[in-house]
């Protein structure tokens, strides 16, 4: 088992060398602001359109906001792009496109499969479904908004451990568009194109855009050379933006995806070749579809906002499949399909008025979901046996004086070879039904404190049907070989021949039938207050009782582990919000803790069960610290860390009965951090240098050395020119060609290998 780490020394050198640069940009920052005396020095503002809430950095939230420059600046291409960036916030890669991909944010995760997301994500008011649906491509970014903790009174899908609202550009009446592509390392082709503007005037406009992108596999077969992860997607978006009238908006979007891709990009922990190799004998596949359908409807005046948004989304995966054991032997394989399909209707009032002591702001929520899926194991293997038989029999001889009775004794031997081939078979239907009411209000009138209340009343009924059938059969060649024993004064016996025998047995169990249905109601209560020191520093502090719903475990045969509890969190979180140097640098730093019930946990725990159990009790703490400086007109700075204490304190294993307390949840880094440099002179030359630092992170609830990843580091660079209406860049990522893995999976002993060093250009225009 190899596991790529960083020892301490080797962090600090990438740091060092980051840091070098660092001091390097930093020199010709000086001598740039002497030849540009004038010069201002300040951070640049951004366009905020229809957020969540407008300027984050003034409310009392743990929220990180990414511009579009940003988004743009860090490759943003999926939600998974963006926890890279803000602290205490992780998402595994099981190099599926998210389906089996783990969200975290301070701690709070989604199970793979069966459980409710942790961390919610919002696209233009429209919420995603489960967590392995999160595979969309982002087109035309516009900002994000990255919520921490939970946030029960901002929009109406429940977000138990934080929210990530993501706004596309709208259009003006001035025609606008972009086009971009690269081509890199492993024939690594990229292109995305959007355009937007006026169809009748300031009343009526329009926004399309489409992408595309494919790349050679990273993992190769080492007995054929061929590579065994290829991907490929392309993906439509478009939009209608009507204004009936003043402070009225109306708009129809809708996008489709599709991605075909070969194997995951997964190889044996066991294996004895090179980082990137595998030698499955299973042709992997993926192939997946997405769409979005989502009609909104706006309304604003000075006093009050109105929003309605009905959205469905739909996930397809048909079919996933992958080997068993990822090496060349022939023991078996899984073909998977699974499919969401998700209707919202959500609707949020809100004060429009600023200035006024009391804001408020409320929301009703309806949702049906439906996830069928189906699983298809196949096991084959050989099962030897030998067995000896000892037989004593009399053996009549017959002479002139008469017959002689002698004892003889036999000895066979029969050797078996049982080839033995199953298919396990397991269908499933999960519904569920969500509504939800939510709101708070805040009162400023005693300045420079404001206080916050709010609540949340859920309601969510799910319901499995499942069924599991068991079939095959097992091939028998047995041969018998027959020695006698020699009798001493007698000629040797001759021996029988050989004998061969083939047998069929059928395999076939009773086939396994469950349906459950139940449902949780939880009232959310949150209370917070501000304190405006002064002009450039806010103080803040909430306290939030959230919950995640309980469910079903559709791989479970053993009834008992098929449901699981809801995940309650009693979350507190004080904080600081500062900026100094007339705007030029921003500096907030926040603590949480979470004290949590029934903490959901999803594992295998044999080789055809899977479930999500409840560790008792879990205690989480931490910090988080982000900063952004406009060293000079040339150069700016974007830094964060996160710092995470987890811990399972009272959790017994359910099948092994083992005392698990005290264990890291899966998933959870113990640290993160992120560190940008970019220098841009006037004429257009820019260069960038990033680090992003993530430390030691558990894979599974026993926490086995086995199944983690040490702390590492990606150096990434990019060097360009940027004119006013195009750009053209060199870029490289992983620059130390750091292995480590980004997901493992203890069940079937394989891990998702990081993307190596690449190398690649890009151009783009605007207009």
């Amino acid at each position: 088992m190899r596991i790529s780490s960083h020892s301490l020394p080797q962090v600090y050198l990438q740091v060092g060398v980051f840091a070098a640069l660092t001091f390097l940009s930093g020199g010709t920052c000086q001598a740039q602001a002497q030849q540009t005396p004038a010069a201002t020095n300040k951070l640049p503002e951004v366009t905020v359109i229809g957020e969540v809430l407008p300027d984050p950095q003034s409310k009392p939230v743990s929220a990180t906001f990414l511009s579009s420059d940003v988004v743009e600046a860090f490759r943003v291409k999926e939600p998974q792009d963006i926890t890279r960036l803000v602290p205490n916030q992780f998402a595994t890669d099981s190099g599926s496109r998210s389906f089996g991909d783990v969200y975290t944010t301070r701690g709070l995760a989604n199970t793979v499969f069966f459980g409710a997301p942790a961390t919610t994500v919002y696209v233009d008011d429209v919420p995603f479904g489960e967590t392995f649906t999160y595979a969309q491509r982002l087109s035309a970014i516009n900002s994000v908004e990255s919520f921490r903790g939970p946030q029960p009174t901002l929009v109406g899908r429940n977000a138990y451990g934080g929210l990530i609202n993501i706004r596309s550009r709208r259009p003006t009446n001035v025609f606008e568009g972009e086009a971009n592509y690269s081509y890199g390392s492993y024939n690594a082709n990229t292109a995305d194109a959007w355009l937007m503007g006026p169809l009748i005037g300031d009343s009526l406009g329009f926004r399309i855009g489409g992408q595309y992108d494919s790349h050679s596999g990273y993992l190769r077969n080492p007995k054929t050379g061929a590579s065994v992860d290829d991907q490929e997607h392309w993906g439509v978006n478009a939009g209608l933006f009507w204004k009936p009238a003043d402070g009225w908006e109306v708009s129809l979007t809708g996008s489709y995806d599709e991605f075909h891709d070969g194997a995951p990009r997964l190889t044996s922990l066991d294996r004895k070749t090179g980082f990137y190799t595998v030698s499955s004998d299973v042709a992997g596949k993926q192939n997946r579809t997405l769409n979005n359908e989502a009609l909104r409807v706006s309304f604003e005046n000075k006093n009050f906002k109105f929003l309605s948004v009905t959205s469905h989304r739909g996930f397809d995966l048909d079919p996933y499949n992958i080997d068993l054991d990822f090496t060349a032997s022939p023991f078996g394989s899984i073909s998977l399909t699974q499919n969401q399909e998700i209707w919202s209707q959500e609707f949020r009032f809100s004060s429009n008025d600023p200035k006024a002591n009391w804001q408020w702001n409320t929301g009703l929520y309806g949702s049906t979901s439906r996830i069928q899926g189906s699983g298809l194991r196949s096991f084959n293997y050989h099962q030897p046996t030998t067995t000896l038989t000892v037989t004593q029999f009399n053996q009549p001889i017959p002479t002139p004086f008469g017959t002689f009775i002698i004892p003889l004794t036999a000895r066979s031997t029969s050797q078996s070879d049982s080839a033995i081939s199953v298919e396990q078979l397991t269908t499933h239907t999960l519904d569920e039904k969500a509504a939800a009411i939510f709101g708070d209000l805040s009162y400023k009138g005693w300045d420079p404190l404001t206080i916050h209340v709010g609540g949340r009343l859920d309601w969510v009924q799910r319901s499995l049907t499942r069924d599991k059938s068991t079939g095959g059969q097992a091939v028998t060649n047995t041969v018998t070989s027959t020695t006698i024993d020699p009798v001493p004064g007698f000629p040797p016996f001759p021996s029988p021949p050989l004998n061969y025998l083939t047998t069929i047995t059928p395999i076939k169990e009773p086939k396994q039938h469950i349906s459950l249905q139940d449902e949780w109601v939880h009232f959310t209560p949150t209370v917070g207050l501000d304190l405006r020191l002064n002009d450039h520093i806010l103080a803040y502090a909430k306290t939030t009782y959230a919950f995640k719903p309980g469910g079903f475990s559709a791989y479970a045969d053993d009834a008992k582990y098929v449901p699981f509890d809801e995940e309650q969190t009693l979350s507190t979180e004080a904080g600081l919000k500062t900026e100094w140097l007339n705007g030029k640098l921003t500096a907030n730093l926040a603590w949480f803790y979470n004290s949590v019930k029934n903490y959901q946990v999803e594992r295998s725990f044999t080789t055809t069960n899977y479930a999500v159990f409840n560790a008792a009790r879990a205690r989480i703490y931490g910090l988080e610290f982000e900063t952004r400086y406009a060293i000079c007109p040339q150069l700016d700075f974007l830094g964060s860390f996160g710092w995470t204490h987890a811990r399972l304190t009272d959790y017994t294993d359910p099948v092994s009965g083992r005392d698990l307390s005290g264990t890291t949840p899966p998933f959870v880094p113990e640290f993160d951090a992120v560190a940008a440099l970019e220098f841009h002179l006037e004429k257009g030359f820019f260069t960038r240098v990033e680090y992003l630092a993530t430390g030691n992170t558990k894979f599974d609830d026993f926490n086995r050395s086995e199944f983690q990843q040490g702390g590492y580091g990606l150096l990434s660079a990019s060097i360009g020119w940027r004119a006013k209406n195009w750009s053209v860049s060199l870029y490289g990522s992983n620059l130390t060609q750091e292995q480590y893995y980004t997901n493992m999976n203890p069940e079937i002993r394989t891990g998702a290998v990081g993307i190596p060093r690449e190398f690649g250009v890009r151009v783009g225009v605007k207009f």
